[in-house]
């Protein structure tokens, strides 16, 4: 019994491994070939028949894609393209699914391969290794400036434990491990890339204890605690960047590997005395609550972990080929995917896996999920207060879906004819038309509508969100999802468009 349970804990430590490195590109055998500016890559649409749910999901398969490292909401993706010797090239490309092409962003470093990425509208941010050393790069989209922001050395006694970056908006996080000898010191950065002011937010130095790769949304930052021991105990910890001031997070047993979005967060969970058997948990933090969404029974070695959250749709990855799943919050049930997903992510606007059977990478645009998804994780936008501005029609094209939706709220409130024959199409509006449109944003007084300031964008489509609150009820919030077109070069709302 003690061998079986040595045995087990040998292979946590495994798991824990693999969870802490991430999805680490293999640097074997990789032919260095830095990649073409541009490509043109094969994307094609396919169906999926959930028959546990009776609904048909449709999801997209490039060959050409080797990998992907990140997404934003804009419907972009930043990644790995093949070379055609079923390698890649070592280049870091942004990839836009729509369109069907791959721009070279940056070559890798002489002696360097890609690890990890993220991505928004502003900035792309890579990190690249080596069997000795990682450095960690910073690419301003707008002007191109290319900046080294950290380095450092390969940690033998925890692996291949580079830097796990993420990004919201104008912040950085990221993980930064060294060994001191006699002890391992894990510290979790971060950092504000306007004037990349780097803070160290927590810190850990021991013999067997480390923290894991953090996560941001919004306001607050996640990352566990762990241990390199028989215990292997794991502990979730939030961190509020407005407060300065962290808090453990009670997922009810050892949890590890926690993502965020909006007011859930989502771990890895594990009993000491079971540490085989893993489970995917959702935590709410409105309500202090716990949902379990899969579970591994006692006496199987079947895994659930690597958990990961956007809008609402949770995905996971799994040890055994078969039935996959992702979950949606606002419908509370599991959608089941196509047989041959492995690797299976949420990346911001977009459910990624590979498929095996195929050789590439397979997508669903998060947009095309509709009524299973939650749109009301970001605050909501302020108040149009001087649409001056936004008279001139040539300023349009350089709003986003949510500051449109926003214009379209005030013009509304005001009763501003001008401005919302500028912003409506024939047969556009959030409701049926512009009259329905007035009166329901003019004589509700229960209630006050705002813009959230989430938005999901694939092709000329996009997706954004009213909140409307109760005024006299302050829990009492309802949410309107809207979908929008872009015409005439700037974005239109469409008739009957909620869900």
């Amino acid at each position: 019994m003690k061998l079986k349970k040595t045995l087990l804990n040998h292979i946590l430590f495994l798991c824990c491994f693999l969870l802490i490195s991430g999805c680490l590109v293999t640097t074997e055998n990789v032919k260095k070939r830095e990649g073409p500016d541009k490509v043109q890559i094969d994307v094609k649409k396919m169906d999926w028949e959930d028959n546990e749910c009776g609904i048909l999901l449709s999801y997209y398969y490039s060959p050409q894609l080797f990998e992907i490292l990140a997404a934003d909401k804009e419907g972009e993706m930043i990644g790995l393209i093949k070379n055609g010797e079923n390698n890649y090239w070592n280049s870091i490309y942004l990839i836009n699914p729509f369109l069907k092409d791959a721009v070279k962003v940056a070559d890798v470093s002489s002696q360097f391969y890609p690890f990890n990425a993220a991505i928004n509208e502003k900035w792309m941010i890579w990190v690249e290794n080596n069997n000795t050393d990682w450095r960690l790069w910073k690419l301003e989209r707008k002007t191109g400036k290319k900046v080294c922001l950290a380095q450092g050395y390969y940690t033998e006694k925890t692996g291949p434990d580079f830097p796990h970056v993420e990004i919201y908006e104008d912040k950085l996080v990221y993980d930064v491990t060294i060994d001191n000898g006699k002890t391992i010191k894990t510290s979790i950065f971060l950092c504000f890339l306007d004037d990349d002011e780097k803070t160290v937010i927590a810190e850990l130095e021991g013999k067997d204890e480390y923290y894991g790769a953090p996560k941001i949304y919004g306001d607050y930052i996640t990352w566990h605690k762990g241990q390199w021991n028989s215990q292997m105990k794991g502990e979730v910890w939030l961190y509020s960047i407005s407060e300065k001031s962290s808090r453990k997070i009670d997922f009810g047993d050892n949890a590890i590997t926690p993502d965020i979005w909006g007011n859930y967060l989502v771990a890895n969970t594990y009993s000491t005395e079971y540490p085989e058997n893993k489970n995917i948990v959702l935590y709410d933090l409105k309500n202090d609550s716990l949902i379990s969404i899969i579970s591994s029974k006692k006496g199987s070695y079947l895994e659930y972990y690597a958990p990961s959250i956007s809008h609402g749709i949770v995905a996971w990855q799994q040890n055994y080929t078969g039935k996959n799943f992702f979950y949606s919050t606002a419908l509370k049930r599991k959608f089941t995917l196509p047989d041959t997903v492995e690797r299976v992510t949420v990346n911001d606007s977009f459910v990624v896996w590979y498929d095996r059977k195929m050789g590439g990478i397979a997508f669903i645009p998060l947009l095309t999920l509709g009524a299973v998804l939650e749109m009301d994780g970001e605050k909501v936008l302020p108040p149009v207060k001087n649409k001056l501005q936004y008279r001139r029609v040539e300023f349009l094209p350089q709003l986003t879906p949510a500051e449109i939706l926003n214009l379209q709220i005030y013009a509304g409130k005001n009763k501003d004819y001008d401005m919302l024959d500028i912003l409506f199409t024939s047969n556009a509006g959030l409701f049926d038309d512009r009259k329905e449109f007035l009166k329901q944003i003019t004589q509700t007084e229960n209630y006050a509508y705002y813009a959230s300031k989430d938005y999901l964008i694939y092709g000329d489509e996009a997706l954004a969100c009213i909140v409307a609150e109760n005024r006299s009820v302050n829990s009492n919030t309802l949410v309107q999802k809207v979908k929008l077109v872009k015409e005439d070069g700037y974005w239109h709302c469409l008739p009957n468009a909620g869900f």
